[in-house]
């Protein structure tokens, strides 16, 4: 019978057609360099752009957990390693208490442009986009709900020069990166320093050029195989 793969990926597995010299086209994503090595393997894939991790596992674990892959990709957790000035919770809070979604266009988008995204006052206030203690959480339910897969997850990334847009991203990245590595369940793929070498990180710091979806497909390709 054929092997069968999950891959879970935010942004990071898409085609990147409008970044000029570090474009790429679909043929040239870790996702798809995968599957053209692995000829005799069952992919199913889910992506969800400016994804937070909780929203690939519930995604799996409601439609995907009966199916049982062998294996289970995941790239995930910049978005939520990301600093903001209030998190996911609060904002939700926020949202359902003090009515903001009632309130009128302008005034609302002025509260989220000015306030809820606004890189520039993190110097104010910071807090990591997904609360560690749910990211924790997250993890135990998807590694209990795929008992018998191993769940391979990319080790989180981002360019350093991103730091510089985003206070203290670095610094939560690699938080998140040690809980992911705490986790007995999941085993973590390093690619940071692959990527530097090859200079496989995009130019907006945050996606992967030609180089670094090779290094993200040959990285995965080797484990399986050795």
């Amino acid at each position: 019978m054929a092997k069968r793969i999950l891959i879970l990926t935010d942004s990071i597995g898409n085609p990147q057609p409008y970044l000029g010299d570090d474009s790429t086209s679909l043929e040239q994503t870790f996702p798809f360099l995968i599957k053209k090595d692995l000829k005799d393997t069952i992919f199913h894939q889910i992506t969800l752009g400016h994804a937070m991790s909780s929203d690939l596992i519930s995604q799996a674990r409601g439609y995907i957990s009966t199916w049982k892959p062998e294996f289970i990709i995941m790239c995930s957790g910049i978005n939520d390693a990301t600093p903001v000035f209030f998190s996911e919770k609060e904002k939700k809070i926020l949202f359902k208490y003090l009515l903001i979604n009632k309130i009128g266009g302008y005034l609302k988008n002025f509260i989220k442009n000015k306030i809820f995204y606004n890189e520039r006052i993190l110097w104010l206030r910071s807090r990591t986009r997904e609360n560690d203690k749910n990211f924790i959480l997250n993890l135990k339910k998807f590694a209990n709900s795929f008992r018998n897969s191993k769940i391979y997850w990319y080790e989180i990334f981002v360019g350093e020069e991103e730091e510089i847009k985003k206070k203290n991203i670095l610094s939560n990245i690699k938080y998140f990166n040690q809980i992911l590595e705490n986790q007995n369940d999941i085993n973590v793929i390093k690619v940071k320093n692959k990527l530097l070498i090859n200079n496989g990180i995009a130019k907006d710091n945050i996606h992967l050029n030609i180089a670094g979806h090779q290094t993200f497909a040959k990285s995965f390709l080797e484990l399986i195989k050795n």
